[in-house]
Order: C-alpha cells, then structure tokens, then sequence
C-alpha cells in the first residue's frame, strides 16, 4: 500500500516483506525512514548520515566514522573514527574521555 501525502511524503506498507520492516516514509528532502516491528526506526538522511532510534538509545551515524550515542537516562557517548570515546552525563558534564590521537 502506497500513499501520497500532500507534502509530498509517501507511507509505504507491505504485509509481505520478508524482514521485519512494518512501513517506509520517502520524504520529499530525500530522507528515508524505515519502522521495523520491534519499533526500531532508521532515518537515512541525503547527507550520509543515519539515525537509529531503538527501545534503549538513539545512534547517530555519520559518514567519517563517528557515532553518538544517547542513552535514556540522557548519558551521550561519542564514539570517533580514530578510536577515542568520550562520555558525557545528561547535563553535559564530562565523565570520561580516552584521548587518543594517532
């Protein structure tokens, strides 16, 4: 099932997918959001980067290597290409960062 909305967005469903996706939105920016059953949601934006929105966290991608995570208890983790990890509290305090430079 297929439908246009008048923003130019489109909801697509399909009971017969054979993974677990329950629907896709192609928005008119280019950006894609798929649903899965589980109630994981990926957006993939025009730019390289993806979101990933799961029951725990939330993922954000981004086309160098770099991953920031954002927990439910508001903790972030920024996880960059070079193997540095940086933690930081729900108020932005820093609680630890590894450093390291190559």
């Amino acid at each position: 099932i297929e439908i246009h909305h008048s923003d130019g967005s489109i909801r697509i469903t399909n009971k017969n997918w054979k993974d677990d996706l329950r629907e896709e939105w192609r928005m008119q920016d280019g950006t894609n959001i798929k649903v899965f059953k589980n109630d994981t949601k990926i957006l993939s934006f025009p730019n390289g980067q993806r979101e990933v929105h799961t029951l725990n966290h939330k993922r954000r991608e981004y086309p160098d290597g770099t991953v920031k995570l954002m927990y439910e208890d508001g903790t972030m983790e920024t996880r960059y290409s070079n193997g540095r990890v940086r933690v930081k509290d729900k108020d932005g305090n820093l609680l630890s960062d590894n450093n390291i430079t190559k």
